[in-house]
């Protein structure tokens, strides 16, 4: 080998490390209040504007603007728009973002403004938090401008209430009727009549909520343009729809249980598909029979009814909307109960296989009668208690006539509309377009992106746009309902000659349509864009090879991490937008590779930390207002926190974690079976709900691959406790291991199957034994080196498909990790890269920009997904291209010592940049014909390689090194 000298300082924390987040402090002097208007806190979203004109003599050298909110806030200074925030906190406290504004600032007055909105609805990605606004500008390092009663505010009127819920992740579908928008209200010359100041004011140091800086990325705020046109036609509706609305009614009589009642006429005995869409319990009943409900659940048996009222506004239960209604020949009584909250959005209802004009709904059943419904309520019976025999005709009832009000679920509207693509010349796809009523336009992003949609357009008073922000392009539209995700926001124009709309709340998408419902003239877009926080990291990794495919692979994973790091690792931008453990220990590994994200990783980890409970019980999720607890996810931050260490060699976070990783294993000690000491039972004992992967696994009693990750997870502790010097600990957790290992070996090893059984119950092995289940009994460390082959040929073969058991319809890129994991592990590195290489190639063919959630290579490739289309679960392939294929992983924390273990059986070149926490390493290696590798590998700070080759490459190779590289033998 030919190899360069050099100098080298072991990894002992006394060399300096690359930072590369923002390492800024919340001011030394803080000053300032927490100020909202009151009456906009009751309601359910609140919109408020905020501005703050001040004074300038001179120019500052430097001016730094710290903004908080709850939930939400975009901000502007002197017109210009700075962005949106702040990053969701899990304790609960108030995350603080900061903005660098001395370009902005001029001599003379200047004006702060900001929009403040918050919503007070559990959401998936986030945590509750009282409305208000803190603001506070330092110019020279010295406070000059902060909230407080000279502020001015502005209720957000234009933003209607009443609105279907978005999704779990958002708050409620948006709907502005810019008639009534404050056009201007950024700008410094605006007249501030009618505006008043903050009637909820409290000071920084009395509030509940402290503020915080959590040191996420550096963030800049990209204007995402670079679209094509789509799509462009018309639409027309097809399909029957009708909806209840319960208006004021519970603002007058108050919440509870409402009925509406209407009578259907059919011409004879049918069963029809039909749609039923609400955030709220429900019952709907027809000819006096039960046929679907929501949210519903039991009463206790001492109920108290004012404490058992449901969930509503899409935080309970929400089930799929299909259902099948048997009509009869004549006249079918349809009585829908819900319970009804104040702001509930009431129902929708679409007949797919019935046309508009044949739907006969009136309020009797007399061919003559009024149409529409008739409503009665609040019931004295609660929701849980409704049944076919109800008696209301004593209640006082109240028409509603859907046809003669607007619909309040536009996405149901736009589902029961015919989309025509028509042609179009590439011309129109730059702007200005022209919309009449009628007609719509999709825009394609081409890939997907997270942020804020922007429209800059004209038209008259009155126009009606529906906005669809979506992942999905189905039949020549962009989906506004997919797996109980709306969509559609809508816009109301006014006057004003021309005017931009910016959505409120950030969200995920691909393509965004826009579909004119009314239009007296022509709407004109005069642009359209999507405004995104890309994340800045200097220390960006790269990956290029002799096999285009893996190329395509590599960059596929960087734009899925780019549309799922916002601040956190996020499971989907467009789904639920939140942060699973397990997810977000594979997004980011493939991070370390790809943008060198060693301190956001460690802000992620020690997120779940701080939300573990006081019994050790860490959620699967944060932030987040749902508490989920799924046992294998938290077994699986511990195997992150071993991996992270690994990688970035952070002391100081693993000394304050550790005492984390000490409850966690209490709790699951004292969850196991007190005679086994084993994980047995655990929904019963409270401990959750065990995932390990989607599709069909047995998972009663003494879960075998929840056991192999039990076992991996006190491995990875065993291995923590080593690092700082805890040996009796560490050997405690092994035998814990071993001991794991031994009793689920005799329990759910099948000998004349060679493979292990899903679950031991009931005093018997279970008779199925899946895939994921043998493979997590290898990675866990439960199956022994001698059963190992056994196990591989039963599940994989040599060739394509590679997976022999492996489900279609719930196959996905998740599960994939910990196959691939386990094979590199064994030496199987040919096999995993081709089933990396063929499995990702494959969905790539398929048309991925970015991974899907699900895919299966052998399925239907013209069926269309329907799922998210987006999942950061699916990028480990960027690390194993780089730990595997380019061949450099860590031998010792932190990155001071490597392995350097190529794989040339899958490419014949490969040059690779791996980001460290002390710089970077640069590896190019190419295998010539003659079979010699030839290899040079350079740092920019002093590194040791291990090179690890196998016999017949080592007696050739040459691996030059630059000089801060120095080559060691192997058993070193």
């Amino acid at each position: 080998m030919d190899c360069s000298p050099a100098c080298l300082v072991r990894g002992d924390g006394a060399r300096n490390k690359v930072h590369y987040m923002l390492n800024y402090a919340l001011p030394n002097d803080i000053r300032g209040e927490w100020i909202w208007l009151s009456d906009q806190q009751e309601s359910l979203e609140d919109f408020v504007f905020f501005r703050r004109d001040f004074t300038l003599y001179q120019t500052p050298s430097s001016a730094e603007l710290w903004v908080s909110a709850g939930c939400l806030f975009h901000v502007y200074v002197n017109g210009r728009y700075l962005g949106f925030g702040p990053s969701p906190c899990v304790s609960g406290d108030a995350d603080v973002a900061y903005f660098d504004v001395s370009f902005l600032l001029e001599t003379g007055v200047n004006v702060i403004a900001i929009m403040g909105y918050n919503a007070h609805v559990s959401r998936t990605g986030a945590r509750r938090c009282p409305s208000g606004l803190w603001v506070q500008l330092d110019t020279g390092e010295v406070p000059s401008v902060w909230t407080d009663g000279s502020w001015l505010c502005h209720p957000g009127e234009c933003f209607r209430s009443g609105r279907p819920r978005s999704s779990e992740a958002r708050g409620f579908c948006e709907k502005a009727d810019l008639r009534h928008y404050p056009f201007g209200w950024n700008e410094l010359e605006f007249e501030t009549v009618g505006w008043c100041p903050p009637n909820v004011r409290q000071a920084v140091a009395d509030a509940p909520v402290k503020l915080c800086l959590s040191h996420r990325a550096e963030w800049v705020l990209n204007s995402d343009n670079s679209s094509n046109v789509l799509f462009r036609g018309g639409f027309k509706q097809q399909r029957a729809v009708t909806n209840i609305s319960w208006g004021g009614l519970p603002d007058m009589r108050g919440p509870g249980v409402y009925v509406a009642e209407t009578f259907l006429y059919s011409a004879g005995d049918w069963e029809t598909e039909a749609y039923v869409f609400s955030d709220d319990p429900y019952v709907l009943m027809v000819n006096d029979e039960r046929v679907k409900e929501q949210g519903v659940g039991s009463l206790p048996p001492k109920a108290d009814f004012s404490r058992c009222r449901p969930l509503c506004f899409g935080q309970g239960e929400v089930v799929s909307p299909e259902l099948v209604l048997v009509l009869r020949r004549g006249w079918n009584r349809i009585v829908f109960a819900q319970h009804v909250e104040v702001g509930s959005a009431g129902a929708s209802f679409l007949f797919p296989e019935i046309v508009p004009d044949d739907l006969l709904s009136l309020r009797k059943p007399e061919q003559a009668n009024l149409r529409g419904w008739s409503l009665s309520g609040p019931l004295r019976t609660p929701i849980q208690l409704v049944c076919p025999n109800l008696l209301f005709g004593d209640l006082p009832k109240s028409p509603f006539v859907p046809f003669f009000r607007p619909a309040p679920d536009e996405n149901v509207y736009l589902m029961s509309c015919e989309f025509t693509p028509g042609e179009y010349s590439p011309e129109e796809t730059e702007a200005p377009v022209q919309l009449e009523e009628g007609q719509y336009i999709v825009f394609d992003f081409g890939t997907m992106v997270y942020g804020c949609p922007e429209l800059e357009f004209t038209g008259e008073d009155g126009d009606i746009l529906d906005v669809v922000c979506a992942e999905q392009v189905v039949a020549g539209q962009a989906l506004c309902w997919a797996e109980g995700r709306r969509n559609t926001d809508t816009l109301v124009l006014g006057p004003t000659d021309h005017c931009v709309w910016r959505g409120i709340v950030p969200r995920g998408m691909r393509y965004l349509m826009v579909a004119a419902r009314r239009a007296a003239g022509k709407v004109v877009l005069h642009g359209w864009q999507v405004r995104r926080r890309k994340y800045r990291f200097d220390n960006a990794g790269s990956f290029t090879s002799g096999d285009p495919v893996l190329d395509d692979i590599w960059a596929v994973g960087v734009r899925t991490l780019e549309a799922n790091i916002q601040g956190r690792f996020l499971d989907a931008p467009a789904k639920e937008a939140t942060q699973y453990a397990t997810d977000a220990m594979i997004e980011s590994w493939a991070a370390y590779h790809v943008f060198g994200a060693y301190e956001l990783a460690g802000l992620a980890l020690a997120e779940f930390a701080s939300a573990q409970l006081e019994t050790g019980a860490i959620p699967a999720c944060c932030p987040s207002d749902y508490f989920v607890e799924m046992p294998d996810y938290s077994l699986m931050w511990i195997v992150w926190l071993q991996r992270h260490y690994l990688y970035s060699g952070d002391r100081k976070l693993l000394e304050r974690l550790l005492p984390t990783v000490e409850r966690l294993l209490a709790r699951f000690r004292q969850l196991a079976d007190p005679e086994l000491r084993i994980l047995v039972d655990l929904p019963l004992r409270g401990g959750g709900y065990c995932f390990l992967d989607h599709g069909d696994i047995h998972r009663e009693g003494a879960v075998t691959g929840l056991n192999a990750l039990y076992c991996r997870a006190l491995l990875a502790a065993a291995w923590l406790c080593e690092q700082i010097g805890i040996e009796r600990k560490a050997e405690a957790l092994r035998q814990s291991a071993a001991h794991v290992a031994r009793v689920m070996r005799e329990l759910t090893w099948l000998p004349e199957q060679g493979l292990f059984a899903d679950c031991w119950t009931e005093g018997e092995h279970s008779d199925y034994t899946s895939w994921q289940t043998n493979v997590l009994a290898i990675y866990g460390g439960i199956a022994r080196p001698e059963d190992y082959e056994s196990i591989l040929s039963h599940l994989f073969c040599e060739g394509e498909p590679y997976e022999l058991l492996a489900h279609a319809e719930t196959n996905n890129p998740f599960f994939q990790f910990f196959v691939l994991e386990s094979a590199f592990a064994l030496g199987h590195r040919a096999w995993a890269g081709q089933l990396l290489r063929w499995y990702w190639g494959s969905m790539i063919e398929r048309g991925a920009a970015t991974w899907w959630e699900f895919f299966d290579p052998n399925g239907n490739p013209n069926e269309v997904p329907s799922h998210s289309l987006c999942h950061g679960y699916g990028v480990s392939p960027n690390a194993f291209l780089c730990a595997e294929v380019a061949g450099i992983r860590p031998a010792l924390p932190g990155f001071t010592r490597v392995y350097f273990n190529p794989l040339p059986e899958l490419t014949p070149w490969v040059k690779c940049r791996i980001p460290t926490p002390y710089g970077h390493i640069e590896v190019e290696w190419r295998l010539e014909e003659s079979g010699t590798l030839i290899a040079r590998i350079t740092s920019n700070y002093p590194l040791e390689v291990v090179p690890v080759l196998s016999p017949a490459i080592a007696a050739t190779a040459t691996i030059h090194v630059g000089d801060e590289v120095s080559i060691l033998a192997e058993e070193d």
